[in-house]
């Protein structure tokens, strides 16, 4: 099956990657900086924050499934409003163009940072594991 991952080089998106290809299937690694090849059949550079990139790279390579890690998993001197950007806007342009475009399947990895939890005064769940969404 070919798979595009979005965040592809990243901490989680090197370990799916390899996961993905030592069970053969293509994978194709959309990142912003994109590391070495590695276990990717094709590896390009995408800002999937804009709506355009994100479409154009799913409808290059047409995947059957897409794996969405692009995401900022702890601000790290970031703006509250890059890390919207990057946490939704770009899961949004993806499950998009996925619907768009005709791909079935489409898996996207987030984290409670995205609600604001371990930000300072920020949100607290009521228990873990977070069900409360």
């Amino acid at each position: 099956m070919k798979v595009l991952v979005t965040g592809s080089a990243g901490r989680f998106g090197r370990s799916v990657v390899a996961a993905l290809a030592s069970r053969g299937h293509e994978v194709i690694g959309v990142d912003l900086t994109p590391g070495p090849r590695g276990a990717c059949a094709a590896v390009l550079p995408a800002d999937v924050t804009d709506t355009g990139e994100a479409f154009e790279v799913v409808a290059r390579y047409r995947p059957e499934a897409i794996v969405h890690l692009a995401a900022i998993a702890t601000p790290f001197g970031r703006t509250d409003a890059v890390t919207y950007r990057v946490n939704t806007s770009a899961a949004f342009n993806v499950c998009q163009a996925a619907v768009r475009l005709g791909v079935p399947r489409v898996i996207v990895a987030s984290s409670p940072t995205v609600m604001g939890y371990g930000a300072p005064g920020g949100w607290v769940p009521e228990y873990l594991p977070l069900d409360e969404a």
